[in-house]
């Protein structure tokens, strides 16, 4: 490994590399050489060699003869790689029809390690999420999913069983052994089971995103606190209670940011932050927007157990009295804290 820094403090502007070309020796057991002069007989060659023969020459002469793809046969694979990651999945499919070389590259699993269907919540269909879980589009590196349920197909009361058995025992299950990130944000279709399977399937999983997933009971996200490993959890305007939650957070050790925003059910939240301040040594974000049962209390408990707080959105909370001095409180003790928003604080 080679590490080159860079003093640029007395520059007018930041250092701009297009590329680092190192010359040395092959000799074995060399004790040293002088870089200046071998780098000095590196450029000779290459001012020899431009002299002799044009670029075209010197392009077939250091690349192997094949294809017919122009300078992306000269390419490096990764550059190319780097390149095609810059295309939505439909327009990766549309390149990889061109050429042979493209088709490599358009189906290298690298492509897949991040796949969002997000824009694409019209069209998506259980059978296309079939293909993804037979494992022939890389599913074998981590896979970040996100998926909207078609509104339109949930009227059809029919359709929900359905999808509901299929995402339990066919993708989750699947799928689910090196998910890390699940983003099911206004999934109506989730149920218990759902959840169930996401604990059962899925250990790794470091990111849970279930904001407006209203009809989930207490019960199905109980099954939260298997999943050891989160790092980021999003409940926004769920149905979770204060025994639920508490259950959940309790078995979260690493838990870095957390949106409780217009959980309408729970309580008191004051309680919550309470018992839990001691697990959150680790909190970055927290937002409990809207939360009507946090006061000062639990606005001060945050702040002596959660040094590294950063963010915190305390908008709309009602309850909370500014002339306790508990904002200077929470200021004085979170010297991390970067954002912190008192919307509608009166």
């Amino acid at each position: 490994i080679i590490r080159l820094e860079f003093n640029q403090s007395h520059l007018e502007y930041y250092t701009e590399l297009d590329a680092i070309e190192l010359v040395g020796t092959l000799i074995k057991d060399h004790e040293g050489t002088d870089l200046d002069e071998a780098y000095a007989v590196h450029m000779m060659k290459n001012m020899q060699l431009n002299e002799q023969c044009d670029f075209d020459d010197i392009i077939h002469s250091e690349f192997p003869a094949g294809g017919n793809n122009g300078f992306f046969d000269v390419l490096p694979g990764e550059v190319i790689q780097l390149i095609l990651t810059y295309l939505d999945i439909l327009s990766l499919g549309n390149v990889a029809l061109t050429c042979r070389l493209f088709y490599k590259h358009c189906y290298d699993p690298l492509q897949y390690v991040e796949l969002d269907l997000q824009s694409y919540w019209t069209q998506v269909r259980h059978y296309y999420l079939d293909i993804l879980s037979l494992g022939n589009v890389a599913l074998t590196c981590r896979l970040f999913y996100k998926h909207c349920y078609d509104p339109l197909q949930y009227v059809e009361l029919d359709l929900q069983p359905y999808w509901t058995q299929y995402f339990c025992f066919r993708f989750v299950k699947s799928c689910g052994s090196e998910l890390i990130t699940l983003r099911l944000a206004c999934c109506q279709f989730l149920n218990e089971a759902c959840i169930k399977s996401i604990a059962d399937y899925c250990p790794l999983l470091q990111e849970l995103n279930l904001q407006s997933c209203t009809y989930l009971s207490n019960d199905a996200l109980r099954h939260i606190r298997r999943l050891t490993h989160l790092h980021t959890l999003n409940l926004y305007r769920s149905s979770i209670g204060d025994p639920t939650l508490i259950n959940i957070l309790s078995n979260l050790p690493d838990l870095e940011h957390l949106n409780l925003g217009s959980c309408v059910n729970l309580t008191s939240l004051d309680n919550v932050v309470t018992e839990l301040c001691g697990n959150w040594k680790k909190l970055r974000s927290l937002d409990l927007w809207r939360a009507k049962t946090i006061s000062h209390i639990g606005l001060r408990a945050l702040a002596n157990n959660c040094p590294r707080l950063a963010e915190l959105d305390l908008g709309w909370c009602s309850e909370i009295n500014s002339n306790t001095q508990c904002f200077i409180h929470l200021v004085q003790n979170c010297t991390e804290l970067r954002k912190l928003f008192l919307t509608a604080n009166r």
